[in-house]
């Protein structure tokens, strides 16, 4: 029997309990959508707060369509893969456990998808909540189709997308080596994502209309500092895996960034200046193609990131 749900939306959650909870009463705060059109799928990624706790209580008090799983491997990757296979709507939404929606989020998803039969997947605007550093966020005001590989790569992040359930099925899901919580920090599973639905020739947009509010609390510079590490060190293994898979868009890339790079370094030594953020940013890139060749050249890594990805 086909499922009358037209859009999941997977949300997964480790050890952030409270902000999960305001990002769910936030979507119930309001229902624009019929309850049997839409469900919330929260995997619960090996938490050891009072989330499923917290999340059984909301299903008490009366969110009939919220539902919980538990993943125990640590790791993004994993969650956000379990939740795609556990998950039952047409069109899956993905935003982050420290997110709050839009009042008008699903429903201008929904309209896009409608609107449009050959649209595959789409990406909208992240604003910040509060005063919070300025990463993670996208303020983009212009409607945009994806139709270049670094527009693929840097216009949507994974607190904001959403895609037809087919798509999973063509690009296979989720890369477990590039999502937080794996073995060496890199962040960058859903670029890698978007990525590969780009190079299958998928039509992916851009809209600001959907909306979500990123509540991410990293104001300190060690806490800043920690998370740009984390995404460079996750381009670097992005940079590697396309590499070596012979992607010449992915080379360009990692050419101009490492050359900007060098250049700026050069220029710093020549005037005498410090030159701390360039060797970090070239180490943290490093460190992530080194880590991703090691994936690649160990079979049994190497197996287990084919069954998951492509």
């Amino acid at each position: 029997m086909t499922s009358p749900i037209q859009i999941s939306v997977v949300i997964c959650s480790y050890n952030r309990c409270q902000s999960l909870v305001a990002l769910l009463r936030s979507l119930w705060s309001h229902p624009s959508l019929p309850t049997a059109a839409w469900d919330v799928l929260v995997v619960d990624n090996n938490s050891a707060d009072g989330t499923r706790k917290a999340v059984e209580s909301l299903i008490e008090d009366g969110f009939t369509n919220l539902n919980y799983v538990f993943e125990g491997r640590q790791g993004k990757s994993f969650a956000l893969n379990t939740g795609v296979k556990e998950s039952k709507g047409k069109i899956l939404a993905f935003t982050d456990d420290d997110c709050i929606v839009g009042c008008n989020w699903l429903p201008a998803i929904l309209k896009e998808f409608e609107a449009d039969p050959d649209l595959e997947g789409i990406g909208g605007r992240v604003e910040l909540y509060d005063t919070t550093a300025p990463i993670a966020h996208r303020t983009y005001r212009q409607r945009t189709i994806i139709l270049r590989p670094d527009q693929a790569v840097s216009m949507i992040i994974g607190c904001n997308m959403a895609f037809r359930r087919s798509v999973f099925n063509l690009v296979g899901g989720f890369d477990p080596g590039l999502g937080p919580g794996s073995e060496f920090g890199a962040v960058f599973e859903d670029s890698d994502f978007l990525y590969r639905v780009y190079k299958a020739k998928l039509k992916i947009l851009y809209s600001p209309d959907v909306l979500v509010h990123h509540n991410h609390r990293r104001s300190t510079g060690t806490q800043v500092e920690k998370a740009r590490k984390g995404y460079l060190i996750g381009r670097g293994a992005f940079y590697c895996k396309h590499i070596l898979a012979c992607d010449r868009d992915v080379l360009k890339f990692a050419y101009w960034q490492t050359a900007s790079l060098f250049g700026s370094l050069v220029g710093d030594v020549l005037k005498r200046k410090p030159m701390i953020d360039q060797r970090k940013a070239l180490w943290a890139l490093f460190l992530g193609a080194t880590y991703q060749f090691t994936r690649s050249v160990s079979p049994s890594r190497h197996i287990r990131a084919r069954r998951m990805s492509k």
